[in-house]
């Protein structure tokens, strides 16, 4: 029979290669953008068995597209409106040996009733295989693609445009007989936008993630791990001081030392401190202006772009003083690619608060508080969409929710929200009030 602690390993890796992509709570609305998820989209079927979900999730926006009061509407778009998004998402899982197999998709569309030039299919299909090697190893592949109509909070406005994302990757974790664990996983994402005016944002990203870690009894369990990120943007070229021309990318990396404890059932705490460091690649460009006076024309000026070093962190705090009752507090300040905004990459903080209350069996509320702000670096002006450099947004939402699930079966959940986002350019400033309704029927077996 295999110990405790490699079950707990091999289900980090179902967990991680497989985390279901549904909004949070604190997206008001929005979809989570595709960096922010695990690598598959798709429920993973423990042992033999299969999962059916059909459901319908109702969204009103009072400001959809995401536009500030100053700017101008197109003629055919309106600021509020209703999507209506139903979907279908099934998933297998099949055991062959000790190893597992599942395999998944989803398919649905979004209506929107007054913006209708934003209709558009969503779907995705992904699969893989968790593995395990041993007593002490657990390893996981996965493969996933997924397609959209975009819809996030960054936007500049939300226009019609799919966005796609094909990913893959794997990972390893193993369990030494003292304590001592490590592992690693290699990822590879792909994202293209349909739309012309928004194809700059095309992001290709290779990372790879080792980690060893150590556990102290009842002290907690302590770890340090690094990321190598080497972010590519297709459809973005610079000129070279020596000439000639390449893709615009960056090279992210850091190192995290981090900490983890559960005292009790009750209260559970995971701290984290890293290293950051975003560099631009390449790091000297030659742009081009307009010629000063009285020249005419234009002239290329070799200019050395900025990178970014410093400290991040990150933290959740979870605390549950009876069984009804769940709060958490959470916090963290790391750098990504830039996949919705013109930047080479942007460094985001962000804080927030959550509170969940128990009404009996079958019924739940939460409040909850989230402030995310996100610097942006080596901005560029994208004519199509944007029209200016973006510097920096400051967003905050406040929400809450009303869950009901008697059964298994079925779940109605209900979730207020209202957000703000303060721009610089303060033009691309927004507020919005949003309110999700979503209804769902489950289905499934499993032995």
């Amino acid at each position: 029979m295999m110990s405790r602690s490699v079950l707990l390993a091999a289900a980090s890796v179902t967990v991680g290669l497989s985390a279901t992509a549904i909004a949070a709570p604190n997206t008001a609305g929005d979809d989570p953008s595709f960096t922010d998820t695990g690598l598959t989209s798709v429920p993973a079927v423990a042992g033999r068995g299969y999962q059916l979900e059909a459901s319908v999730r109702t969204l009103y926006d009072s400001n959809i597209l995401r536009t500030g009061d100053e700017v101008l509407q197109r003629p055919d778009s309106s600021k509020s409106d209703f999507r209506i998004s139903p979907s279908v998402t099934a998933s297998v899982g099949v055991p062959v040996g000790r190893q597992q197999i599942y395999l998944g998709g989803i398919i649905g569309r979004d209506f929107y009733l007054r913006n209708t030039r934003l209709n558009r299919n969503r779907y995705n299909i992904g699969g893989g295989v968790n593995l395990v090697a041993g007593n002490r190893c657990t390893g996981g592949v996965g493969i996933d693609f997924n397609s959209r109509q975009s819809l996030f909070s960054e936007e500049a406005e939300v226009v019609p445009n799919v966005q796609e994302r094909l990913a893959l990757g794997a990972s390893v974790t193993c369990q030494g007989p003292i304590g001592i664990g490590f592992g690693g996983s290699v990822r590879r994402f792909q994202t293209r936008n349909k739309s012309a005016e928004r194809n700059q944002f095309d992001v290709d990203s290779l990372a790879v993630s080792p980690q060893i870690s150590y556990g102290l009894g009842n002290i907690g369990r302590f770890s340090l791990s690094g990321t190598w990120n080497q972010v590519s943007y297709p459809n973005r070229n610079v000129f070279l001081p020596g000439g000639g021309v390449t893709n615009d990318g960056a090279e992210i990396m850091n190192g995290r030392f981090g900490f983890q404890r559960e005292l009790g059932s009750r209260f559970s705490i995971s701290l984290g401190l890293s290293y950051l460091e975003s560099m631009p690649d390449p790091s000297t460009i030659v742009q081009i202006f307009p010629a000063p006076p009285p020249q005419v024309g234009f002239v290329g000026t070799e200019v050395v772009r900025e990178k970014f070093s410093g400290l991040g962190y990150d933290a959740n705090i979870t605390y549950q003083p009876s069984p009804r009752i769940t709060s958490s507090l959470f916090a963290g300040r790391n750098s990504t690619a830039s996949a919705n905004v013109g930047a080479q990459f942007q460094v985001q903080s962000n804080f927030g608060v959550d509170v969940d209350y128990r009404l009996g069996s079958s019924m739940t509320v939460g409040a909850g508080a989230t402030h995310n702000r996100r610097q942006y670096y080596n901005s560029f002006i994208n004519v199509g969409d944007e029209g200016r450099r973006r510097i920096e947004d400051k967003i905050n939402r406040v929400y809450a929710s009303i869950g009901y699930a008697p059964v298994k079966l079925y779940s109605v959940n209900l979730l207020l929200a209202y957000q703000d986002r303060q721009s610089n350019p303060e033009d691309l400033s927004f507020n919005s009030f949003s309110a999700l309704l979503s209804l769902r029927l489950n289905f499934g077996r499993q032995s």
